[in-house]
């Protein structure tokens, strides 16, 4: 049933509508493929614009062009060896619980130099400290070691050592430092600066330079003498204990003996500087000298540092003299590294020829902006195929939007012409 407003119609025959629909579907199909085609070519062409505008950018993110600055001024490096720090702030703490200045013990300080000269020179050695100076005087020849010395009753604060060659105004070997023993029974020693002239001087790196050494020694000295017969004589025997450079009667032991072949003898225990002053001597009852044996012993080295020995072989079997000694002694050891470091040699580069470019460019006339520089550095090893491989998504995705407007076209060029019915 259908209302009064309504329309009511009857195909006359199925052969007359079916033409009419097969038009009507053809129609529907042109003008979709029509909108198709154009609703794919808008996409492309934006993709296609993309992609375009991507290369660009991409390429100069991946290749950041190195520029140089504009003003022209050249830049170098110079590597110094000094400027390594060769005299870092640095302390060094030692310990010895022995070290003690109750009752008559008495602590030294002792400056030891170690050097090897390069070339001959004439100089002295001098050391300066609150309350001590002193100097020795230096002849020197190529290729010598020599190890002067300072000795003095314990001292604490600042010092300084200077080496000097008659030829040079400056010192050719210098170091400040300070020294302080704590409470504790500790020594602190502070190295404040130095340095050392490689023209004058070897200067090893892994060697020794200066030495302080502070603390005692306590020691007995003993000796004996084997005569071929028995004599009758005198025996003396001490070492230096105030540093005076003599041995005084109360640093001495004396032994008279008669008709006797075999004499030893020793003296007390007594703390003496680490390095000091000895003698042995045996006359016999005119005072004609049997047996002697003097010098200056390093007790902290257990080393002579110097000895004038004479014996009558026709009287004298042997002679010895023996050190009994219980060192308290620490050490600051200051390298000759620390003073001056080696020096570095270089090589200069292998010879490749390149190319480089400083670029500034304006843009054209009438941009306002500024252009971002530039470079003309090429590489001669560039990869051939870094193009595709930095950019092959951009890539794929173009050759895929173009494939599909390849078929989209196709297909359109391919559809048969419509043929209209006659009514």
């Amino acid at each position: 049933m259908f209302n009064s407003n309504s329309q009511s119609f009857k195909p006359k025959n199925h052969d007359e509508i079916a033409p009419r629909n097969m038009n009507n579907q053809i129609m529907q199909n042109r003008a979709t493929l029509a909108l198709g085609w154009r609703t794919l070519a808008f996409p492309i062409l934006i993709m296609t614009v993309v992609v375009m505008m991507g290369f660009p950018s991409q390429s100069a993110h991946a290749q950041q062009p190195v520029t140089q600055p504009t003003t022209g001024a050249l830049s170098s490096e110079l590597i110094n060896p000094l400027s390594e720090d060769p005299l870092p702030d640095k302390s060094d703490t030692v310990t010895e619980t022995s070290i003690t200045e109750t009752g008559n013990t008495k602590s030294y300080i002792k400056f030891e130099l170690h050097q090897q000269a390069k070339r001959a020179f004439a100089g002295r050695l001098d050391v300066e400290g609150t309350d001590f100076q002193d100097s020795i005087a230096l002849s020197i020849s190529e290729g010598e070691h020599f190890d002067p010395y300072f000795v003095f009753t314990e001292q604490a604060g600042p010092y300084k050592l200077n080496l000097y060659s008659l030829d040079n105004d400056l010192p050719i070997l210098w170091v400040e430092g300070h020294v302080e023993r704590l409470d504790t029974g500790e020594y602190l020693h502070q190295l404040i600066g130095g340095d050392a002239d490689p023209d004058y001087l070897k200067l090893t790196p892994e060697d020794s330079a200066v030495v302080i050494a502070l603390g005692s020694v306590d020691a007995t000295v003993a000796g004996c003498v084997s005569l071929f017969q028995p004599l009758d004589g005198r025996f003396e025997l001490g070492v230096d204990i105030n540093r005076n450079g003599e041995i005084d009667s109360n640093e001495s032991t004396t032994h008279l003996f008669t008709a006797q072949s075999e004499i030893c003898l020793d003296t007390p225990e007594a703390t003496i500087p680490l390095t000091s002053f000895y003698r042995a001597l045996v006359t016999d009852s005119s005072g004609n000298v049997v047996a002697k044996n003097e010098g200056i012993y390093d007790f902290l080295n257990k080393t002579s540092v110097s000895s004038n020995k004479e014996s009558d072989s026709e009287i004298v079997q042997e002679f010895r003299i023996d050190w009994i000694l219980t060192p308290a002694v620490v050490r600051a050891n200051i390298l000759n590294a620390s003073l001056r470091s080696p020096a570095q040699y270089f090589n200069p580069m292998p010879k490749e020829k390149g190319k480089t470019a400083d670029i500034i460019q304006n843009g054209e006339a009438g941009n306002s902006e500024s252009p971002a520089p530039k470079s003309a550095d090429t590489s001669s090893n560039e990869n051939p195929f870094s193009v595709f491989i930095d950019y092959w998504i951009y890539i794929a995705i173009g050759a895929g939007l173009a494939i599909a407007l390849i078929f989209t076209l196709k297909g359109l060029v391919n559809t048969p012409p419509i043929s209209r019915s006659k009514k």
